[in-house]
C-alpha cells in the first residue's frame, strides 16, 4: 500500500505558503491555487530484471544441490555404518543385501577389493555376472562401504522406465521436477556441478545397476538412448574428470554393453562376479551364524559345500538354504546338527521345496498363475517382461487380470521376483524347480491331449468297426443264407437284424485291434497280435451265436449249436483279428499281408466248419458248397480290415 503523503505544513496550500509531499511511489492528482509551489520527493523503486531473477533462481537452486549432497553423503554413512542387527535372521532370502547390510555381507572380500580399485582406477567399468551371484550386493553392500571410506560420493542408481539422466539426477534430487534449472541442465553439465562441490581429489561414482533395462524398446526409444550415449561421450572425453561410471548387466546380455564400443572396448574393462568357491562359501555360512550364535557342525557345512557345486557356488541358493535352516521367518534355530539338517531335506531338498512351500502359502486361486508367471519370466526368450506383458499373457490362460496383478505383487513381496522397468526372476536357483514344473504340466498336457486323441481314436474305431461290420456281415448273409423271401417287409427286417449283428462284432474287432497296436510295443509285441485274436475271437463268436439265432428256427436245434458257434467263430475270429493286427503292426508292404490276412481267415472258416458243422448243418439238404464258406469267411474279415485301415497311418 503507498503511505499517505506528508507535508511540513498543516495549513491549506495556498497565500504563498510551499507545501512539501513525500513518500514511496506518490500517486494521484495534487491541486494547487494561486501563487502555491508543490515540492514532490519521489522514492523510486526499481524491479529485478528478469536475468536478475533467473540467476538468483539458479543460485537457489545449486544451494539446494550443495545441501543434498552433504545430505547424500551423511545418509549413505550412517546407512553402511549401522551395526549388525541382534535379532532376525542372519541370513537373506532371495532378495539382495542393501547398504546397511555391509555389517553381514561375507564372503566377497576378494572381489571387493578387486572392484574398488579398477573403478577408482578406470573411468567407465563393466560388472557381469549371472543372475543370483550378488552383483546388486556387492555394489551396495561391498562397494559402496569402501568408497565411503574414502571420502568419495557412489550414487546407486537402478533403470526406470524414465530417461536414465532423469534417473541419475533424482537419486541426488528426488524433487527437481520442481527445480527447472538443475532439471532443465544437461547431465554433463549436472555432473560437473555435483563433482565442483567435491573435495579436492574426491570422485563421484555413477553406478548404473540393471542397465540391461535401458535397452528395454517399450521404455527407452532409440532416440533416448543415443540422448544418454551423447552425454556419457562428453563426460568420459574429458567435461568431467571426476566421474567414474559402472554398468551392471547379466553375463549372458553382455552383448548389450557394445552399445558403448566406440568409445571404449568392453570386455577389457569387464569384471565378471563369479560363484562362491569353496572357502569363500564356508565363510558365508559361518560368519553370519556367529552373529547369532548359531552352531554348525562341520558335517553340515561340507554336505552344503558338496551338494550346492563344491567349486562353484550359487550364493543366492546358499543364502536361501541358509535362510531355511536358521528358521526362516519363524523362531530361530541354533543347533544344525546332522539330525536337524536332514530333517530339513538337506541341501537338495531345502531348494527342491521352498519354491513349492512359499507358492502354497499363496491363495489357492492365485497358485496356478503363479507358476505360470513364473514360467514366462524363466523362458530364456522372455527372461523380463512388463506388468502388462503379463496380464496380457496369462489371459491366454483364462486368468483375469486382478488375479495376475495380485500373485506380482505376492511374488514380489516373497522376493521371487524383481519389478524395474519390467519384471524378472531375482535368482537364477529357481530356474531349475521352474523347468520341473514346466515339464509337468506339459506331462499333464500332453496326457489330456492324448486322452482326447484316444476319445477320438475310440470315436472313429467305432464309426470305422460299425461301416465294415454293417457292410461285411451283410455281404456275409447273402453269400450263406439265400432263401426266397416272403415280403419286402421281412426283408428290411433282416436286413437290420443283420446289420446290428454286423455292426456289434466290427466295434468289437477294431476296437480290440486298435487297442493292441497302440498299447504293445518293442519286446512285448507278441501281446499285439494275441490283444487282436481275443478281440476277434469274441467279436465273431458273438456274431455267429446270434446269426445262428436268426437261422435255427427250432429251440431245440439252437440250443445244441451254441456251442459250437461259440467254437467255431473264436477261431474263425481269433484268425482274422491276428490278421488285422499283423497287417496294421507289420512292415510289410499291404499287398502281401491283406490278401493273406483274409486267406487265413476263409481256410479258418472252411475248415473249422467242416468240422463243427455251423453253417452247413443248416443247408444239408441244399449242399452248401466249400467255395461259398471260403467266400462268407474272407468277405467279412475283409471289409472290417478295411475298416479299421481307413484314414490312419501304418504302426510300425
Amino acid at each position: 500500500m503507498t503511505p499517505p503523503p506528508t507535508s511540513d505544513n498543516p495549513e491549506k496550500p495556498g497565500n504563498g505558503i510551499v507545501q512539501n509531499i513525500s513518500g514511496k511511489n506518490v500517486v494521484g492528482p495534487i491541486h494547487a491555487e494561486d501563487s502555491a509551489q508543490v515540492t514532490i520527493n519521489q522514492v523510486s523503486y526499481n524491479q529485478l530484471s528478469e536475468v536478475e531473477e533467473e540467476r538468483e533462481r539458479q543460485q537457489a537452486e545449486l544451494k539446494v544441490l550443495q545441501e543434498a549432497i552433504a545430505k547424500k553423503y551423511n545418509d549413505l554413512n550412517q546407512l553402511v555404518d549401522k551395526p549388525v542387527p541382534l535379532i532376525g535372521n542372519p541370513y537373506l532370502f532371495l532378495q539382495p543385501f542393501g547398504f546397511t547390510d555391509r555389517a553381514r555381507f561375507f564372503g566377497r572380500d576378494h572381489e571387493i577389493v578387486e572392484l574398488f580399485d579398477r573403478v577408482t582406477y578406470s573411468t567407465i567399468t563393466f560388472l557381469s555376472g549371472n543372475t543370483g551371484t550378488g552383483k546388486t550386493s556387492l555394489l551396495k553392500a561391498g562397494l559402496t562401504p569402501a568408497l565411503l571410506k574414502q571420502k568419495h560420493l557412489p550414487l546407486m542408481v537402478s533403470v526406470r522406465s524414465e530417461p536414465l539422466e532423469a534417473s541419475i539426477k533424482k537419486d541426488l534430487l528426488p524433487n527437481i521436477d520442481g527445480m527447472p534449472f538443475l532439471k532443465s541442465v544437461s547431465l554433463t553439465e549436472f555432473i560437473r556441478m555435483v563433482t565442483s562441490t567435491l573435495p579436492e581429489g574426491k570422485l563421484l561414482f555413477v553406478l548404473v545397476d540393471e542397465f540391461e533395462e535401458f535397452f528395454n524398446d517399450k521404455e527407452h526409444s532409440v532416440s533416448e538412448r543415443n540422448a544418454f550415449y551423447n552425454e556419457w561421450q562428453r563426460c568420459f572425453n574429458g567435461a568431467t574428470p571426476n566421474a567414474h561410471w559402472l554398468f551392471c548387466i547379466p553375463s549372458n546380455l553382455q552383448y548389450l554393453l557394445n552399445f558403448f564400443k566406440r568409445e571404449v572396448q568392453p570386455n577389457p574393462n569387464t569384471i565378471s562376479v563369479p560363484p562362491f568357491d569353496r572357502a569363500s562359501a564356508r565363510v558365508a555360512i559361518l560368519k553370519p551364524a556367529a552373529t547369532r550364535d548359531i552352531k554348525v557342525e562341520e558335517d553340515v557345512v561340507i554336505s552344503i559345500l558338496d551338494i550346492l557345486g563344491g567349486k562353484d557356488i550359487d550364493p543366492a541358493a546358499l543364502q536361501s538354504v541358509c535362510y531355511i535352516l536358521a528358521g526362516g521367518k519363524g523362531a530361530p534355530s541354533h543347533e544344525w546338527t546332522m539330525e536337524y539338517y536332514s530333517a530339513q531335506g538337506k541341501a537338495d531338498g531345502i531348494l527342491r521345496d521352498y519354491l513349492d512351500r512359499t507358492i502354497q502359502e499363496l491363495e489357492p486361486l492365485e497358485r496356478e498363475p503363479a507358476w505360470q508367471v513364473l514360467a514366462v519370466l524363466a523362458d530364456p526368450l522372455m527372461q523380463t517382461s512388463t506388468e502388462a506383458e503379463l496380464v496380457e499373457k496369462l489371459k491366454l490362460y483364462d486368468v483375469e487380470e486382478n488375479i495376475t496383478r495380485r500373485v506380482l505383487i505376492d511374488l514380489e513381496s516373497r522376493n521371487l521376483i524383481d519389478r524395474g522397468v519390467a519384471f524378472k526372476l531375482t535368482s537364477d536357483s529357481l530356474r531349475p524347480r521352474i523347468e520341473k514344473w514346466k515339464e509337468m504340466r506339459s506331462a499333464r498336457e500332453r496326457a489330456r491331449e492324448e486322452s482326447i486323441e484316444q476319445l477320438q481314436n475310440i470315436r472313429n474305431s467305432a464309426l470305422r468297426g460299425l461301416l465294415g461290420g454293417v457292410v461285411g456281415f451283410i455281404a456275409f448273409d447273402q453269400i450263406i443264407y439265400k432263401e426266397s423271401l416272403p415280403d419286402f417287409s421281412y426283408v428290411l427286417f433282416k436286413i437290420i437284424i443283420v446289420a446290428g449283428v454286423g455292426a456289434l462284432a466290427g466295434l468289437v474287432l477294431v476296437f480290440s485291434v486298435d487297442v493292441a497296436v497302440a498299447t504293445y510295443s518293442g519286446p512285448r509285441k507278441w501281446l499285439t497280435y494275441l490283444g487282436g485274436a481275443l478281440g476277434g475271437a469274441v467279436a465273431l463268436s458273438l456274431a455267429l451265436v446270434l446269426y445262428s439265432n436268426l437261422i435255427y428256427l427250432g429251440p431245440a436245434t439252437f440250443i445244441t449249436i451254441i456251442p459250437r458257434a461259440i467254437l467255431e467263430g473264436g477261431l474263425w475270429g481269433a484268425a482274422a483279428g491276428m490278421g488285422t493286427a499283423w497287417t496294421l503292426k507289420s512292415q510289410r508292404p499291404y499287398w502281401i499281408t491283406i490278401p493273406a490276412c483274409i486267406l487265413i481267415s476263409a481256410l479258418t472258416l472252411i475248415v473249422t466248419d467242416s468240422v463243427l458243422g455251423v453253417l452247413t448243418e443248416r443247408f444239408i439238404n441244399d449242399s452248401l458248397s466249400l467255395v461259398s464258406i471260403g467266400l462268407a469267411g474272407a468277405v467279412l474279415p475283409g471289409f472290417i480290415l478295411a475298416a479299421a485301415m481307413l484314414g490312419r497311418r501304418k504302426f510300425h
